[in-house]
């Protein structure tokens, strides 16, 4: 797999101190930017007398209708910004270990030291899991975020004497929910949020990412699948294909499992073509632009396909991930699939999707 897009199962350590998101400053520093160069074409237009006519200010007006918009919203966010640090020193969150399984338990501890005498009248920790899905639409691109999961601890007045907040909370990752993805259209992010509400002051809101790899603590009691129905990529003029999976009995794989089935070619007629090649490879689908990466490939059958019933055995092996999810946004599924090489037209095919979910490892 050429792009890693998930995190990897590995040992935990203890007492780890979680990064910060910067997505506030990242926006801050685009808007500055962005802003500025605005506000230079603007002027730039003023200074040079380029304004002819009744659509040329027109034309300006708006230009410098969204300059002024732009300006604005940036002071503000850097006012907002600046208030905040001579307040308040960047909190310290701490996980008792990391990175976290699916189901699996853990502590955070927060520390902040309050620079200014402040009423802070409410303080909350909570756990979210995130989906968002990308899609572009002629030159624009446009995403949408929604949190599937959370809980949530709140903590009344957090400031008890002194110049210190410290604040201790105990979350559980739900053992059938997904793990951390980062795909080019799809994502799913664990984070632990802080946000503290200040009177007659600019709140603080930060947020520190989980890695959730795919993998369990323990197994989930009758898992739902949602039907997996045969997908027709292409009809083939002349014969009928079908895959005959060998599933578990539970009704699912676990990721690392060996996949066996047989791909089943009725042929009615003579079918010239190049050969067979059967792969298994996971795609998503849903809000997001749809995208997809290869695991395993094979040709199965090499030249024509003469009239009668085929059978290839295929057998592949599932990787460490992703594994199967069925969410609000975005779903994910590994499949079989099937095409049949044809000379210069399109290449008829099948896909069976299965589903596959996260192994359970005792953390």
């Amino acid at each position: 797999m050429s792009r890693q897009v998930f995190p990897l199962v590995r040992a935990p350590q203890r007492n780890v101190v979680l990064r910060r998101q910067n997505a506030r400053r990242t926006l801050l520093v685009f808007l500055l930017v962005f802003t500025l160069i605005w506000d230079s074409l603007v002027t730039g237009i003023l200074v040079t007398g380029r304004v002819d006519g009744i659509s040329s200010w027109i034309f300006l007006f708006v230009f410098g209708g969204v300059a002024v918009v732009l300006t604005l919203v940036t002071a503000g966010m850097l006012v907002h910004t600046i208030l905040l640090q001579r307040a308040f020193a960047p909190p310290r969150l701490m996980v008792d270990h990391h990175p976290q399984l699916l189901g699996d338990s853990f502590r955070v501890a927060l520390g902040q030291v309050v620079k200014r005498d402040l009423t802070i009248t409410r303080a909350k920790l909570r756990l979210e899991g995130e989906e968002r899905a990308t899609w572009r639409r002629g030159t624009s691109t446009y995403s949408e975020t929604k949190v599937v999961f959370q809980s949530e601890q709140v903590f009344e007045e957090p400031l008890q004497g002194g110049n210190l907040i410290q604040l201790a909370a105990d979350f559980t990752i739900p053992a059938d929910g997904m793990h951390s993805l980062k795909a080019k259209n799809n994502e799913f992010t664990w984070k632990v949020v802080y946000e503290l509400e200040v009177l007659s002051y600019p709140d603080v809101k930060e947020a520190f990412e989980l890695e959730v790899p795919p993998a369990r603590i323990k197994s989930v009691p009758g898992e739902q699948v949602p039907p997996l129905p045969l997908r027709v990529l292409r009809a083939c003029d002349g014969a009928e294909l079908r895959f005959e999976v060998n599933t578990p009995e539970a009704g699912y794989f676990t990721l690392g499992d060996p996949v066996e089935a047989v791909l089943v070619i009725d042929a009615r007629q003579r079918i010239n073509c190049r050969g067979v090649v059967v792969q298994l490879l996971w795609c998503t689908s849903g809000k997001g632009d749809p995208e997809e990466l290869l695991a395993w490939q094979e040709q199965v059958h090499a030249g024509p396909i003469e009239p009668g019933v085929h059978r290839f055995p295929v057998r592949a092996t599932l990787p460490a991930g992703p594994a199967c999810y069925d969410g609000e946004l975005m779903h994910l599924a590994w499949e079989l699939r099937a095409t049949i090489d044809l000379a210069f037209r399109r290449d008829p095919g099948i896909a069976q999707p299965i589903w596959a979910v996260p192994p359970v490892i005792q953390s």
